[in-house]
């Protein structure tokens, strides 16, 4: 899941993938489901199935960082190389990682250059330096809210937009908030994913409509699917979504 979104983007098509589920359903993390077809899947990312791997005779296998307990289980099917926790640029700096174990660097370089000029350009599109833009990213789920966290993709294309997002900085997992201090993530714009799927009754909630953002009617529930996404395919698609929304629309010289 993770993984598969890279090793596409270089141009190499994984004979199989873990997956993870939310509420039991498939969550590919932003991968479109065209993509992963005929890729098999393999259990769980959090706990892959062994015998699966087995069965489909990998040259190479590559995991996750919180697969090391079971690296040797998967060295022993096939050569194995785990990637590593990364608190920043998590997206870009695994395909590059990816690119030097699998020879694909200038792959990697040209996906890379096409993102940054597609980034460049919706820069420059801006009324206001990026700088002075502040963006809040909500994730809400089980009633409750939590901040993203560095490891994200929101926070990724943010930073790389050079806009301020209040966003973790410090964990690279999603930080719980309470309600009580929503006044504190005020912003120009907010973005919420919303898991919970009840959107109107999120801003009759009086401490969500005193914000600012709220009254000026910058608050935009955006698809989880495309915001939840772990690779640079993914990252391509969630700045397709924003462009295509016009969530800066009211920023851009051409108004």
């Amino acid at each position: 899941m993770l993984l598969a979104d890279p090793l596409l983007a270089l141009g190499i098509r994984p004979i199989g993938m873990a997956v993870h589920h939310l509420e039991e359903k498939e969550d590919l993390a932003g991968l479109t489901s065209d993509k992963a077809e005929g890729i098999t899947r393999v259990g769980d990312v959090y706990s892959p199935s062994l015998e699966g791997i087995l069965k489909l005779k990998p040259d190479l296998i590559i995991g996750m960082f919180f697969h090391e307990q079971i690296y040797k289980q998967l060295s022993a099917i096939a050569p194995t190389v785990l990637v590593e926790e990364q608190k920043y640029d998590w997206i870009k700096k695994n395909l590059r990682y990816l690119a030097r174990v699998l020879n694909k660097e200038a792959e990697a370089e040209r996906v890379l250059s096409h993102y940054q000029a597609r980034i460049a350009k919706l820069q420059d599109k801006l009324n206001r330096q990026p700088q002075e833009i502040k963006v809040t990213v909500l994730e809400h789920h089980n009633g409750s809210f939590f901040i993203p966290g560095s490891a994200d993709a929101p926070h990724e294309v943010f930073s790389d937009i050079s806009l301020i997002h209040n966003i973790s900085h410090t964990d690279t997992e999603e930080r719980q908030i309470s309600i009580e201090i929503l006044d504190q993530y005020d912003a120009d714009i907010l973005f919420i994913m919303d898991y919970d799927g009840k959107p109107k009754s999120l801003l009759k909630n009086p401490l969500i409509a005193s914000l600012n953002v709220v009254k000026n009617n910058r608050v935009y529930f955006v698809e989880t699917s495309l915001w939840h996404t772990g690779g640079i395919l993914g990252l391509n698609r969630l700045l397709d979504n924003i462009i295509a929304k016009r969530y800066f629309e009211y920023l851009s010289k051409d108004k």
